[in-house]
């Protein structure tokens, strides 16, 4: 039952990672915290509005459940913009904190900040 968005931070990533093809694109610019919300935003909207188990008033009965920011760029590279969309899904979507992960490749600064 759950259901997942994996949201980007970045336009490219510059971490490099030889394994990774955004890595290899290169680094184009930081999201704005807008931008990676309206990610998770329209995922939940469509999520509620294509559910066929709508309930008596119409209204879907599955929502958006996780978010996971493994998508395009290194989220702890743009710390601000990240968490502050962290914050409106939290605040706005009703995503419980224990339900949005963010992965990084190990900026360590910003690991110490988010813990």
């Amino acid at each position: 039952g759950r259901i997942t968005a994996c949201i980007s931070s970045q336009a490219g990533c510059a971490m490099g990672c030889v394994f990774c093809a955004t890595g290899q694109m290169g680094f184009a610019r930081q999201l704005t915290s807008d931008e990676i919300f309206e990610q998770a935003a329209s995922l939940a909207s469509e999520v509620k509005r294509g559910d066929s188990g709508d309930d008596v008033k119409g209204k879907s009965k599955r929502r958006l459940t996780n978010v996971v920011m493994m998508g395009m760029g290194e989220p702890l590279a743009n710390y601000r913009n990240v968490m502050e969309a962290v914050r409106r899904m939290n605040d706005e979507l009703g995503i419980g904190a224990r339900r949005i992960t963010v992965s990084t490749v190990g900026i360590v600064p910003n690991i110490r900040k988010l813990a």
